[in-house]
């Protein structure tokens, strides 16, 4: 008896105490048995106050982590975490454990070689916190010896371990179905519940970034004994996501907690409350939002282009029809690569949205330099075609419909910085959607950009109404050249933005190269062809070393000017600024998103609604997404927005949810609105 006391004994490494945590490594058993596996655990007890956390950690935190320095042939599998509480600090919620926590994790050994003992070395890491947060950690070492026969633990050991498999989530038994409208979602499991009283309870998503841990969470019961519970998603990610759902049960003078481990499904197409999109009504918003885009600055220079085209073909209607359709077909093409991109990066884990593109100073860059080269273009200094010997009619004919195409693909391209009205929610849903739908609504919007010139070029009486060709249109197409100009000061001015003074002389020296490549095609023509071939090598060295500058890493918003001050959004800022009693305008902005400046400019910059938000004590927080931020793509998603303008107003109670604005404000919006939020 006495030798199978200290054998049980050896089933516990001694103590490890820092100032806020006793760790101790546990086993099991007593003795190892070759072959076969057995569990140890790490025994972590807070002073009271304290508290560790789970493997989600909430709002902030750190899960407890254990590193395993084994013999060979032995492994440790993961953390067997026990089902974890709530913390809830101010506007924060932090999951984990306090008092006392038992972390077992499943030990294999082999069948041969271990020798007479097997020594478990494990250096474990926490966070534990109260008021403050400190990071703490041990080296806990636990010899065991090596026999036939598996002796037990010491009883208190055991108990231990047998709390803590009562305390883990068990598989859930019932089919779980869930119903969303917007990001609220409620998740229905078929458990049949007997009549009495309805259990407590909260879902923990294993995923950080799935729920809202600070939003209220609901649990009831349907009169067909359902258990429903209601939660917030803090994403539009339409994947199923494990979960642990803890109930507790008071019987009498008994509480009894249990826990469930389930699969939550996430239904693709919200419900309820008007607060869905279907498809239906996302493909009339992406048609008429892409009409409106015709009138948007960043498109209008290009398509006035497209107009002077449709009237030098006024006189022929085949002619302008069928260069209609091509103008379609490269809206329509460069519609389905951009969507297929986006796709493409989404499905590899990359947290991207609408205008995406411009997040990249290489794209910026180029940008730029094809608004000056169309700039020269239009001047004639960058002629193309129309005088190649040889070639004859058909060929010139068929440069000419490429070139409505090209038109057309360009048009998209410079669209994606703007945002018109009911573009943000058919972009919003149907970019959450599976691939097929989120083409279907990049198609109608693509539809609606086309259909004003699909109509001209197709009704006879709209192309009378154009003014018949002449030498006018020479005249203004070199006028067009410098909306082409001005585009490029904008898109030089975003890189700046973006990477500073290196990113506008990358962008000057690309502008001087362009200006040479157009003086070696002016020049370049008769005996001295064989020059210009050689002299256009500087041009295109010039274009080599811009782009290799702004190929180069920068650091986020390191360009931005010392003025330029926001302060920047965060759900702790906007959580701490209403437990102050506050209320919280977010403005989702990007400095190559043209909607989000004329706003900023305009309805948020009037003076009346300057002194409102003053008044109203409003706190004011900016999400940059001028360059790319996986916590501002999930908050748009999170409000069903594919990109930016997103503008969020939060009453002045602990978590209220926010107002979503309209993308293009007006101070009587915005005036309106606040008196709303503040009641």
């Amino acid at each position: 008896m006495l030798a199978c006391l200290l054998i049980g004994g050896a089933a516990s490494a001694n103590p490890v105490r820092t100032p806020h945590v006793t760790a101790t490594l546990e086993a099991e058993v007593a003795t190892v048995v070759p072959g076969q596996p057995f569990r140890a655990g790490l025994r972590l007890e807070m002073k009271p106050g304290w508290h560790t956390y789970w493997q989600n950690p909430g709002d902030s935190g750190l899960a407890t982590e254990i590193e395993w320095l084994l013999p060979p042939g032995v492994t440790a599998g993961a953390i067997q975490w026990p089902a974890p509480h709530r913390y809830p600090f101010g506007p924060l919620v932090n999951h984990g454990y306090s008092g006392e926590v038992l972390l077992p994790v499943s030990i294999t050994v082999p069948s041969t070689g271990l020798g007479a003992r097997v020594r478990l070395q494990a250096e474990a890491r926490w966070l534990v916190c109260e008021q403050i947060c400190v990071p703490e950690e041990a080296t806990l070492v636990l010899d065991l010896p090596v026999g036939p026969i598996a002796y037990a633990a010491l009883p208190e050991t055991m108990a231990r371990f047998a709390a803590a498999d009562a305390a883990q989530p068990r598989p859930n038994p019932w089919a779980v179905t869930a119903e969303r409208a917007g990001d609220r979602l409620r998740v229905v499991l078929a458990a049949g519940l007997a009549p009495g009283p309805t259990p407590e309870g909260h879902l923990f998503a294993l995923d950080p970034q799935r729920l809202q841990h600070a939003a209220p969470q609901r649990v009831l019961r349907q009169a067909d004994g359902a258990l429903v519970v209601e939660v917030r998603l803090a994403t539009q990610d339409p994947s199923p996501f494990e979960a642990v759902l803890a109930l507790t049960q008071a019987n009498g003078g008994e509480v009894r907690r249990d826990a469930l481990a389930l699969t939550v499904p996430v239904p693709l197409v919200t419900s309820g409350g008007g607060e869905g999109v279907g498809l239906a009504l996302a493909l009339l918003l992406a048609l008429a939002g892409g009409v409106i885009l015709n009138l948007m600055p960043c498109v209008f220079p290009v398509l006035s282009i497209k107009a002077l085209g449709l009237a030098a073909h006024s006189a022929d209607r085949a002619s302008a029809r069928r260069h209609g359709l091509a103008y379609a077909a490269g809206v329509a093409l460069t519609f389905a690569l951009l969507g297929g991109l986006l796709g493409a990066i989404q499905a590899a884990g990359g947290a991207i949205g609408w205008g995406f593109q411009f997040q990249s100073p290489l794209f910026v860059l180029v940008m730029a330099w094809v608004m000056v080269a169309v700039g020269f273009s239009l001047l004639g200094w960058l002629e193309v075609g129309g005088r190649i010997a040889g070639v004859g009619q058909s060929w010139t004919q068929r440069q000419g419909l490429l070139g409505s195409a090209a038109t057309g693909a360009l048009a998209v391209v410079v669209a994606t910085p703007c945002t018109a009205p009911f573009m943000g929610a058919a972009l919003g849903w149907g970019l959450a959607q599976p691939w097929p739908v989120a083409m279907l609504v990049l198609q109608a919007l693509g539809l609606g950009l086309s259909l004003p010139y699909l109509v001209i070029s197709a009704v006879p009486g709209a192309l009378r109404l154009l003014p018949r060709p002449g030498v006018w249109m020479v005249q203004v197409k070199q006028a067009l050249a410098f909306p082409m100009f001005a585009s490029a000061v904008w898109l030089i001015w975003v890189l700046a933005r973006q990477t500073g003074a290196d990113g506008v002389l990358a962008a000057l020296i690309g502008v001087v190269a362009l200006g040479w490549l157009s003086w070696v095609r002016v020049a370049g023509t008769g005996d001295r062809r064989w020059l210009a071939l050689v002299a256009v090598l500087p041009g295109l060295t010039g274009l080599a070393i811009a782009l290799w500058m702004t190929a180069q890493p920068t650091a986020p918003h390191a360009a931005a000017s010392p003025s330029h001050t926001r302060t920047p959004w965060s759900d702790a800022a906007v959580a701490s600024a209403q437990a102050e009693g506050r209320v919280v305008f977010v403005n989702a902005t990007a400095d190559w998103c043209i909607t989000c400046l004329v706003n900023e400019r305009g309805a948020l910059a009037a003076p009346a609604v300057t002194d409102a938000f003053t008044r109203s004590g409003v706190v004011t927080l900016t999400a940059d997404w001028t360059r790319p931020d996986s916590t501002i793509t999930a908050l748009l998603r999170r409000h069903d927005r594919a990109g930016v303008p997103l503008y969020l107003l939060y009453p002045p109670h602990p978590g209220a949810t926010p107002e979503v604005l309209p993308q293009v404000l007006t101070p009587g919006t915005l005036l309106e609105a606040l008196a709303r939020v503040r009641g």
